[in-house]
């Protein structure tokens, strides 16, 4: 589950759904209008992908501010966080601190 908004992210996406397991996509926007890449056409027919955002219609662009709240609803519906980078005092370090008051299990993955 993720908003696979980053380039690392959208690669890492690429890879999950080249596999057989579910994958939940939460964009930073409301979903009206929004228009399905096609590499998704295969996972959502395959009934093992959805698409959530907490966002109405009235929220068609990515601001820092709408990824902030997807990112704490993403958090919120996980079972475990992982994290790759934590920069300190940056904003997935915030993330973390939530994930660990909120009982998560944290995984941290420090990129060499």
């Amino acid at each position: 589950m993720g908003g696979f908004h980053s380039p690392v992210e959208r690669e890492c996406l690429t890879v999950l759904l080249r596999g057989l397991q579910p994958v939940v996509i939460c964009p930073a926007r409301g979903l009206d209008r929004m228009r399905v890449p096609g590499e998704w056409r295969k996972a959502l027919e395959e009934r093992r992908m959805l698409v959530l955002s907490p966002f109405g219609a009235g929220q068609r662009r990515v601001t820092a501010a709408l990824a902030t709240e997807r990112n704490e609803f993403v958090l919120a519906l996980a079972d475990e966080a992982w994290f790759v980078h934590v920069a300190p005092g940056g904003e997935t370090e915030r993330l973390a601190r939530l994930a660990r008051e909120w009982g998560k299990k944290l995984i941290r993955v420090e990129a060499e």
